[in-house]
């Protein structure tokens, strides 16, 4: 309910306070907690109810015959609805099922990175040819299987969310400042985490080039190693696009200033480590200066959501057709060199 509270101040929020409107707010508010209740009841979750409520009583225009406000408004101009309103409870939410999500889909890809290892290390333990085969073959099933589950249940955990992609937004005040300060706790780690799983996938050759003090974990660890760098590159990656897209989406809070309108004074640039309005503002004027086309930026970020698992199932098959596991691993440090680039050409647009 809060976000439809929420909803109501930043749509009423530039009408004068008169003891007509206020009664107007709370009739309204009644209706709209009737009919969230009622879808609730219809089995919905909330956030498709809160969605629901808001675009049937969205339209003040529509409303204010009925609920006496139409003298009230005279000439005035009637605020424009500013679409979905995320309270901080709701954008923290969503910032930890994103995390989860980027955890499960990192994880799965890294057990499937991982799993032919036991083909490498079988050797070294004191085993009969049929165990042999056997632990190598269920190493490699077990954790394939397992993999693709954390990834397929990782797909199911955004349906609650698709309406980022669709509704036009706004942050309510306290979410705005909410997330503002927890991107500035956040990004050091974000920034770290990147960071690691690159030099992770660069260092990840070591293990095969070098000599260990026990022969047959050379390849096991170098398949570790890409999958733990896999891991945190996804994780980071997907951390900064969830505070891109509220960001980004959004309009600015609703309240003082905006006049609830919904209409976007300021853009966080995330890609500066900064939450800069003026940053955000002279990239979109780049952006449209440029000319980029918006479907090509959509496809450039189709290909990015899919990209290290394309990755490890290019790298999967090759290897297994052609055996040639001291050079296979190439495709993840030729990877880890082009999705920053891939990344730039999805911001600008190209």
């Amino acid at each position: 309910m809060e976000i439809i509270e929420s909803y109501l101040d930043s749509m009423l929020g530039k009408l004068p306070d008169t003891p007509e409107l206020r009664k107007a707010r709370n009739e309204l508010l009644q209706m709209m907690e009737d009919k969230f209740g009622e879808l609730i009841g219809e089995g919905k979750s909330e956030n498709e109810a809160a969605g629901t409520v808001i675009a049937e009583f969205g339209n003040l225009e529509e409303l204010a015959e009925s609920l006496g406000l139409r003298e009230l408004l005279g000439k005035r101009e009637i605020p424009k609805n500013p679409g979905r309103v995320l309270s901080l409870d709701e954008a923290e939410r969503c910032l930890s099922d994103f995390t989860l999500r980027a955890v499960l889909a990192g994880i799965g890809l890294m057990f499937i990175i991982i799993s032919p290892m036991a083909f490498f290390f079988s050797d070294e333990l004191p085993l009969s040819d049929f165990s042999e085969d056997t632990l190598e073959m269920s190493f490699l099933f077990v954790l394939s299987a397992l993999g693709s589950g954390f990834l397929i249940y990782a797909s199911f955990l955004k349906k609650d969310w698709e309406f980022l992609k669709t509704d036009a937004l706004s942050l309510g005040k306290d979410a705005l400042e909410g997330l503002r300060a927890r991107w500035e706790k956040d990004k050091t780690a974000i920034t770290l985490c990147h960071a690691v799983g690159i030099a992770l996938l660069i260092l990840s050759p070591l293990p095969v080039v070098t000599e260990l003090p026990r022969e047959g974990f050379e390849i096991p660890l170098f398949l570790l190693l890409v999958g733990i760098g896999v891991f945190l590159l996804i994780l980071a990656a997907a951390r900064r696009k969830i505070y891109k897209r509220l960001f980004r989406q959004s309009a600015c809070a609703p309240g003082e200033g905006s006049g609830g309108t919904g209409e976007a004074k300021s853009t966080f640039s995330l890609e500066q480590g900064s939450p800069d309005g003026r940053e955000g503002e002279a990239y979109g004027a780049r952006r449209e200066e440029s000319g980029h086309s918006p479907e090509r930026a959509g496809m450039t970020r189709t290909v990015l959501s899919c990209y290290w698992q394309t990755i490890g199932c290019i790298y999967l098959c090759w290897s297994f057709l052609s055996f040639d596991w001291g050079r296979t691993w190439l495709i993840f440090v030729v990877g880890a060199a082009l999705f920053p680039f891939l990344r730039i050409m999805a911001d600008r647009g190209i």
